[in-house]
């Protein structure tokens, strides 16, 4: 779930079918992208940015394209094998390869995975202090 996205709208009141509506798409498409079923592109972010006044780097945060990219990556190593010349090499050489390689990367993306995670708290922390600022400020008026 892009729990930015869930925050803003129930901060704001907006029912799913509204935010669709200002979003100009259907209540289904909008569900999908709450829901991660479908990624946010950069015109979405853009529109969200201007309807919650939030930087639209907070909508964009997403764990499933994180899983995505991390798929990408241990393609393009495996891929590395299949390069001419690799053929060269013993196999217990490529059988070692793939293993260090494969440890090295899982650490890499643990690692970068962390370090990711503690960015999207940090955004979503930010993402309802400006909403909740805004709220406040809304009241006041």
């Amino acid at each position: 779930m892009n729990s930015v996205l869930y925050i803003a709208r129930k901060a704001k009141g907006f029912t799913e079918g509204q935010l669709a509506r200002l979003l100009n798409m259907d209540e289904k498409t909008y569900v999908e992208l709450e829901n991660e079923v479908r990624l946010l592109d950069k015109d979405t972010c853009l529109k969200l940015r201007k309807i919650f006044d939030i930087p639209a780097d907070y909508f964009y945060i997403s764990i499933k394209r994180e899983a995505t990219l991390r798929a990408n990556t241990m393609k393009d190593v495996l891929s590395l094998l299949k390069l001419p010349g690799a053929g060269l090499l013993p196999p217990e050489i490529h059988v070692k390869m793939v293993a260090m390689g494969t440890e090295a990367l899982m650490a890499h993306q643990e690692l970068y995975a962390a370090y990711h995670e503690i960015d999207i708290l940090k955004r979503e922390n930010a993402a309802i202090r400006d909403l909740y600022t805004a709220l406040i400020e809304e009241k006041r008026l």
